[in-house]
């Protein structure tokens, strides 16, 4: 774990954080939504468990992101089926409804 904790780009954890943080507003709504019903006391807990475990879980799995972005040639193989994808979405497809008359 320690190797682990070593080896992380953490410039790119940070950055990734701030981004996720700007950008996971809609946790927020998740956890009003359901906590909406519950009584005052057990709403506020609610509230607080659910923000810690969001933040808890971004950052875990934002480590686990920036270490497997360490590995040799993963970004190549992710540029290549990204193009691969883009090539096919621009390619020209053979329409199945084509031929499918309106009905009036």
């Amino acid at each position: 774990m320690a190797h682990f904790l070593a080896t992380l780009d953490w410039a790119a954890v940070v950055e990734i954080l701030i981004i996720d943080v700007l950008l996971g507003g809609d946790n927020a709504v998740v956890i009003a939504l359901a906590c909406r019903d519950l009584p005052e006391r057990q709403r506020r807990l609610c509230v607080l468990w659910g923000t810690g475990g969001a933040i808890l879980l971004r950052v875990i799995l934002i480590a686990f992101v920036v270490a497997l972005l360490n590995l040799p040639f993963l970004k190549l193989a992710g540029g290549v089926l990204l193009l691969w994808i883009g090539v096919r979405l621009m390619a020209p497809t053979h329409d199945p409804h084509a031929n499918v008359r309106s009905a009036g």
